[in-house]
C-alpha cells in the first residue's frame, strides 16, 4: 500500500481531485457542458491518432462532428494557453480535424437488451440522442418519436447545410441510433399523430426532449411587438432556416435586413447570399464589441460583402400597399 507520509510519498505528491482542482488546472474540460477530455484528445491528434481522438470525443458527446463545426466553445475562453498569448488552442477546430482526417467510420456495437422496461424519447435533437444512447448503453430498449424525416433536430433544421454538410449529421444522428439499436419513428409529432398518454402506456418511462426554440417576437425599445412586423416578407430567421434546410427557399428578395447579432443572424445573412440577395445589412441595436457573434463570423460575412449596421433599432415595418414590406424605420441608439 502506497504510504503518502513515506520517502517515496514526499517525492511524489498524490492529489485528490476534486471540481475545484479540475477548475484550476483542467479548466477547459470544466468549461464544456460534456466535460470532454479536452487535453487527451488534443494529444492523440498530436500523433496524428486521429481515429482514437475522434472516439473519445464520441464518448464524451453524441455528435463529434457536428460539434467540430459549430459549437460555441465555451471551452477555448478559459483555455490556459490564453496566459500565454492571449489566444487559446483552436480546441473547436481540432474536434472536427479529428472527425474529418479519422480512416475509419466506427459503427458503434449494438449493446444487448438486459432490461425489461422499455423508454420513449420525445424528439431526436441533441437531447433526444444523447439520452437514447446513454439508455442503451444502460440496456434500455429505447423508441424515439420525432416530427421530421430525419433525426438530428436544430442541427438539420436550423443549421445552413454549407456550414453543416448531411452527410455528418446522416453519419452521427440517423446511423449511429440505429447502430445502437434504437427505434426512430420519423414523421411522428407528438400530440397529432401519438399522444403522451398513449406513449405512457406503451412505455415504462418517457423522456421529453421536444426541444424549445421558439422565435422571439420583433420587438421595439419599448419590449412591444412593432407596427408592420405581420407583414409579408418578414420571416423569423429559424423558420426561415428550416424552410431552406429542406429545399423550399420561402421568400428572399433582392434586398435583405436581418435584425439581430447572434449565431442566427450570421447564418440568416449568409443564407439569403446563397438563395439570391444582391445585397443582405445585418442590423444589431447595440455595438459591434457587443455582438454575441464570433469575430471570425462576423469576418466571412463581411468576405461574402454583407453589411454591417450597428447601434440602430428598427421600430416599424414600412409598407406600400399594406401587404407586402417595402422598407423599414430605424432610430439611432446611444
Amino acid at each position: 500500500m502506497f504510504d503518502p507520509d513515506s520517502e517515496l510519498g514526499a517525492r511524489y505528491q498524490s492529489i485528490i481531485a476534486n471540481p475545484d482542482w479540475y477548475q484550476t488546472n483542467i479548466p477547459c474540460q470544466v468549461g464544456c457542458p460534456a466535460h470532454t477530455d479536452v487535453s487527451t484528445y488534443i494529444g492523440l491528434i498530436s500523433q496524428a491518432r486521429f481515429d482514437e481522438a475522434y472516439l473519445l470525443n464520441r464518448n464524451a458527446n453524441v455528435v463529434p462532428g457536428v460539434l467540430g463545426r459549430t459549437c460555441a466553445r465555451p471551452c477555448e475562453p478559459v483555455c490556459r494557453r490564453n496566459k500565454v498569448d492571449g489566444k487559446p488552442i483552436a480546441i473547436c477546430w481540432l474536434k472536427r480535424a479529428a472527425a474529418d482526417h479519422r480512416e475509419y467510420q466506427h459503427r458503434a456495437e449494438r449493446p444487448p437488451v438486459t432490461k425489461d422496461k422499455t423508454v420513449g424519447v420525445v424528439g431526436a435533437g441533441s437531447a433526444g440522442l444523447a439520452a437514447a444512447r446513454d439508455l442503451r448503453e444502460m440496456g434500455y430498449p429505447v423508441t424515439i418519436y420525432e416530427e421530421d424525416p430525419t433525426a438530428g433536430g436544430v442541427m438539420v433544421n436550423g443549421i445552413p447545410i454549407w456550414r453543416l454538410p448531411r452527410t455528418v449529421t446522416y453519419e452521427e444522428c440517423d446511423e449511429y441510433m440505429a447502430d445502437l439499436g434504437v427505434e426512430v419513428q420519423h414523421n411522428t409529432r407528438v400530440g397529432r399523430d401519438i399522444q403522451i398518454t398513449d406513449l405512457l402506456k406503451k412505455h415504462d418511462a418517457v423522456y421529453l426532449a421536444a426541444g424549445c426554440y421558439v422565435p422571439n417576437a420583433l420587438t421595439g425599445p419599448d419590449n412591444k411587438i412593432i407596427p408592420g412586423a405581420d407583414l409579408r416578407g418578414v420571416e423569423d430567421g429559424i423558420k426561415l432556416l428550416a424552410k431552406t434546410n429542406y429545399g423550399d427557399p420561402a421568400y428572399i428578395g433582392k434586398r435583405v435586413v436581418v435584425y439581430g447579432g447572434g449565431f442566427t443572424a450570421m447564418d440568416c445573412c449568409r443564407t439569403s447570399i446563397r438563395f439570391g440577395a444582391e445585397k443582405v445589412y445585418v442590423i444589431y441595436r447595440r455595438s459591434k464589441e457587443e455582438m454575441p457573434s464570433d469575430e471570425y463570423e462576423v469576418d466571412e460575412a463581411m468576405v461574402e460583402h454583407v453589411e454591417f449596421m450597428y447601434l440602430l433599432s428598427i421600430v416599424e415595418v414600412l409598407s406600400k400597399d399594406g401587404v407586402h414590406v417595402s422598407g423599414i424605420k430605424l432610430i439611432r441608439n446611444k
